[in-house]
C-alpha cells in the first residue's frame, strides 16, 4: 500500500493548534484517508479489450464483423440455358442450367460432366441420397473448367450413406480435379458417417464463398485422416488462382473445418464452430498461405483453432476454444487457440490475433478438469524460426484451479528463434509454460517487449511453471512488463533431471572504436556471447554503437563444476566474455551486466 504522509504532516503542521498529540492524531487520520487501496488484479474482459502497443494493424475481436454467411452469388453468363426439374447429367459445355423447384433425388441429383457450367440452384432446395447411395452435386470428370454451382439448399436424405474414411463419397458437393470452381451461396446439410461437407479432389484454382454448411453427423472411423466441413486438395505446380475460402458460416463440425492441401490458400472472414468429437479436432489448417479475419469458436473433446503449415501467415483471427467433453483416447485432451508440432512449422508469423482458451476445474461431465493452452507450439529443429507478435493470448480457469496457459512451449522445442513479442499474455493459472508431460521446452525460446499480465487472484498462480522435471525448461525473458505478476515468480520442479534456465535479459549499448579511435559507424556487426550458441548481428548507427541482449541473472538448475543438477535457484552474471567482429577486426572483452547501465565502449583491434 502506498500512502501520501509527507504533505499531510507539512500541512499539518501549519494549520493546527501547537499540540504535537493533535497533530499526530490528525496525520494519522488524514494518512488513512489518503492510502491508495491495493491494485486491482485485470479482468479477463480488461484484458480481451487491450491492444498491444504500436501493433501494426487491428487486433481481432470477438464481436468484429466479418461479413460471414449465405448469400446469394452472381452467376456466370453462359451462351446456352436450360431449365432442370428433377435429377439431370449436366453435360453441355457453355450452359447455363437452372433449376424450377425443389427436388428429392434417390441417389445423385446432379452430375456434372462438362466445362463451363453453371448449375444455379434458383433458390430451391435439394434432398439426395433419399434411397441410394449418391452425392448432391458431383462433378463426375477430372479437370473441368470454369464450373460453378451456386444459390441454393442441399441436404443428405434418409438413406445417410457413409463416405470412406477421409471423408470422400455421399457428399453433398464432390468434385474430382478441376480447374477454377466456383461454389457460392450455398447451405449444405449432412450427417452420415465419416462425410464430408465439400471434398475437392484437386483443384488449380478454387473460389468457396458464402456458404453455409450444417454437420448434423457425429461418427469418425478414423481421425488420423479426418473428416472436414471443406476439404481441397490444391495442385500447385501450374500457378493457377489461389484457393480462396471466404465468408462462409460452418456449424456443429464433428473434426475439422477448413483443411487446403497444397499451394496457395487464402482463408478469410469465414466463421467456423467445431463441435469435436475426436483428437486434433481444428478449425482451419493449411500447408501454405494465409489465414486471416477469421471467428473460430471450438468445443467438444479437443478443439483447436489454427494448425498453420510451414511459412504460413496468421492475422487478425479470433480464437476461442473450450473443450468440453471427454476424449475416448486421452480423457480430458484439453483445447487450444493455435498448435504447431512434428517439425512442420519452420517460417510461421502470426500477428493481431487473440488467442483465447477457457478452462474449468470438474468442468467435464465425467468429472474430469476442462483445461488448455492458448498457444501450444514448439520447433523441435534447432535451425527453424517462428515469431508470434502484437497478439492477445489468454487463458483463464474461470475462477477455478484448472490448467489454463497462455503460451505453452510444449512441442520439442530446441529452436531459440522461437519468438514471442510485443504480445499480451495473460492467464489466472500461468502465463508462460515451458514444458510439461507432452514436451520439452529446449533451445532457448525469446520472451521480448511482451506484458505479461496475471488474471484475478488464483492462489496456484506462477509467471512460469515447467511440468516435466525429466526434459529441459529454458527460455529468455528480455524487457518484459509485468502487470499484477513477478518475473521472479517461477515455479519449477526441485529435483529435477534435466536443464532449468530461465535466463533474464537486459538491452546494453556497445560504442565500438576502430584502432585509429573513431566510431564504426554503419557497418555489420556479429557479436557472441560466451553462454549463448547464437550470434547477434545487427549494424552501428552513424556514431558506431549497437544494442546488446546480455544476460543478467538466471533461475537455473545447472551445475557448472558437473555433476547432478542443483535446486533451482537464482544466479546473477558478473563476468560475460563476448567477441565482436566488425569492418575486419575482431576484439573481445568480459561485460559485467550487473555495472553496466548505458554505454560501453569497446575499442576494436
Amino acid at each position: 500500500m502506498k500512502y501520501h504522509t509527507v504533505r499531510t504532516i507539512t500541512f499539518l503542521r501549519g494549520h493546527i493548534p501547537s499540540c504535537d498529540r493533535c497533530w499526530l492524531i490528525l496525520a494519522l487520520v488524514f494518512i488513512l484517508l489518503l492510502a491508495t487501496p491495493p491494485a486491482r488484479a485485470a479482468t479477463l474482459e480488461e484484458v480481451l479489450a487491450m491492444t498491444p502497443p504500436d501493433a501494426p494493424g487491428p487486433i481481432a475481436r470477438r464481436d468484429m464483423d466479418i461479413g460471414a454467411g449465405r448469400q446469394d452469388m452472381d452467376i456466370i453468363p453462359r451462351k446456352h440455358t436450360v431449365m432442370l426439374q428433377g435429377p439431370s447429367l449436366l453435360d453441355q459445355p457453355d450452359t447455363h442450367y437452372i433449376l424450377q423447384n425443389d427436388i428429392v433425388a434417390p441417389a445423385t441429383a446432379f452430375r456434372i460432366a462438362a466445362s463451363r457450367v453453371t448449375l444455379d440452384l434458383n433458390g430451391h432446395s435439394v434432398v439426395y441420397n433419399e434411397s441410394e447411395e449418391g452425392c448432391g452435386v458431383h462433378l463426375e470428370k477430372w479437370w473441368l473448367e470454369d464450373v460453378q454451382v451456386a444459390n441454393g439448399f442441399i441436404r443428405q436424405g434418409s438413406n445417410q450413406c457413409a463416405g470412406e474414411v477421409h471423408g470422400m463419397g455421399c457428399n453433398p458437393v464432390f468434385s474430382l480435379s478441376a480447374k477454377k470452381l466456383r461454389l457460392g451461396g450455398l447451405s449444405l446439410t449432412y450427417s452420415g458417417r465419416d462425410v464430408a461437407g465439400i471434398f475437392v479432389r484437386g483443384s488449380l484454382g478454387a473460389d468457396i464463398g458464402h456458404c453455409e454448411l450444417i454437420d448434423n453427423g457425429r461418427e469418425v472411423t478414423n481421425r488420423h485422416q479426418g473428416i472436414d466441413a471443406i476439404r481441397v486438395t490444391a495442385v500447385d505446380d501450374i500457378g493457377l488462382d489461389t484457393v480462396r475460402i471466404h465468408h462462409n458460416v460452418i456449424n456443429n463440425a464433428r473434426q475439422m473445418g477448413i483443411r487446403v492441401h497444397g499451394k496457395t490458400a487464402d482463408i478469410n472472414n469465414n466463421e467456423i464452430h467445431i463441435n469435436s468429437v475426436v483428437t486434433n479436432s481444428f478449425g482451419v489448417s493449411i500447408s501454405d498461405g494465409v489465414i486471416h479475419q477469421n471467428k473460430i469458436f471450438g468445443a467438444g473433446a479437443h478443439p483447436i483453432g489454427i494448425w498453420p503449415g510451414p511459412g504460413v501467415k496468421v492475422h487478425t483471427n479470433y480464437v476461442e476454444t473450450q473443450n468440453t467433453a471427454a476424449s475416448g483416447e486421452y480423457g480430458s485432451a484439453g483445447s487450444a487457440g493455435l498448435r504447431m508440432t512434428w517439425g512442420k512449422n519452420d517460417g510461421v508469423e502470426a500477428w493481431c490475433n487473440t488467442f483465447l482458451v477457457l478452462g474449468k476445474e470438474d468442468g467435464l461431465p465425467n468429472g474430469m478438469d476442462s483445461w488448455g493452452r492458448a498457444l501450444f507450439v514448439g520447433l523441435p529443429d534447432a535451425k527453424q524460426s517462428a515469431l508470434f507478435h502484437h497478439n492477445i493470448i489468454a487463458a483463464t480457469a474461470q475462477g477455478t484451479d484448472a490448467k489454463t496457459v497462455a503460451v505453452g512451449v510444449v512441442c520439442l522445442n530446441t529452436s531459440p528463434d522461437l519468438v514471442f513479442r510485443e504480445n499480451i499474455i495473460a492467464s489466472d493459472w500461468c502465463p508462460i509454460l515451458l514444458g510439461d508431460d507432452y514436451g520439452h521446452s529446449g533451445g532457448y525460446p525469446l520472451f521480448e517487449n511482451n506484458d505479461i499480465i496475471r488474471i484475478g487472484d488464483n492462489s496456484d498462480f506462477h509467471t512460469i511453471k515447467n511440468l516435466y522435471r525429466y526434459r529441459p525448461a529454458t527460455g529468455r525473458f528480455l524487457n518484459n512488463r509485468y502487470v499484477d505478476a513477478e518475473q521472479d515468480d517461477i515455479a519449477f520442479p526441485s529435483r529435477a533431471e534435466d536443464v532449468q534456465d530461465v535466463i533474464m535479459e537486459k538491452t546494453i549499448t556497445l560504442h565500438l572504436l576502430n584502432p585509429d579511435g573513431s566510431p564504426v559507424r554503419e557497418t555489420h556487426v556479429a557479436m557472441t556471447l560466451s553462454n549463448e550458441a547464437t550470434t547477434q548481428e545487427r549494424a552501428t548507427d552513424g556514431h558506431g554503437e549497437v544494442i546488446l541482449h546480455v544476460p543478467v541473472q538466471a533461475y537455473t538448475n545447472r551445475n557448472n563444476n558437473g555433476g547432478h543438477f542443483f535446486r533451482p535457484r537464482w544466479v546473477k552474471y558478473t563476468k560475460v566474455p563476448i567477441q565482436i567482429h566488425a569492418g575486419g577486426y575482431v576484439s573481445g572483452a568480459v561485460l559485467n551486466p550487473q555495472r553496466i547501465d548505458d554505454v560501453f565502449t569497446i575499442q576494436m583491434r
